[in-house]
């Protein structure tokens, strides 16, 4: 009972570790709730990314950019190819540059997808489904507070794909299909 009203007050919790061998289910209430679906689903920060460091393995490279997903909460990251400073890394760990959550992600242009426009900062957090001409995307504090709602967009590489409604900010959740190679659990 406390878990479930813990997750209606913050958002669910979720992990990328245990989606790869079980359902995408909220790892504290246990509920379902990532099914790749138009339904709408709360999730909260996972604090010890936010707090330490993010853990980052490699995606797959698209539209001139590589990508990689955190191996915990699932925040992506997408750098340029030629300016990506983890091009020669299977998975490494990054803190969360605090200044362009204060002050704003300087972001250019990805890509047309999903209904709107991508765009990704220097720092490689990303937004999608913005309006065309944004130079500078903020963290409305409703995200920062309360979590993200977020739905379903897209599958690619073995993840699936989310979005915040309110603000634009993906996630990449791992599928159980998804097999860890071997260079990727060392």
């Amino acid at each position: 009972m406390f878990r479930r009203m813990f997750c209606w007050a913050w958002g669910h919790a979720v992990d990328n570790r245990v989606y790869r061998h079980r359902t995408r289910a909220c790892t504290r209430c246990a509920r379902e709730c990532l099914g790749d679906d138009t339904r709408v689903v709360r999730v909260g920060h996972t604090l010890s990314c936010f707090l330490r460091h993010h853990t980052y393995e490699r995606v797959g490279v698209r539209d001139g950019h590589a990508e990689y997903a955190c191996v915990r909460c699932g925040h992506p990251l997408l750098f340029a190819l030629g300016a990506d400073p983890y091009d020669t890394s299977a998975r490494f760990d990054k803190r969360v540059r605090y200044l362009c959550g204060l002050f704003g992600h300087h972001v250019h242009v990805v890509a047309s997808r999903s209904g709107g426009t991508e765009y990704a900062c220097h720092c490689g957090h990303t937004f999608v489904q913005h309006r065309d001409g944004e130079s500078v995307i903020r963290h409305p504090l409703v995200c920062f507070f309360l979590g993200h709602w977020i739905r379903f967009l897209d599958a690619r590489h073995g993840y699936s794909e989310y979005a915040c409604r309110n603000c634009g900010h993906p996630f990449l959740f791992a599928g159980r299909e998804r097999q860890v190679s071997a260079e990727e659990a060392a």
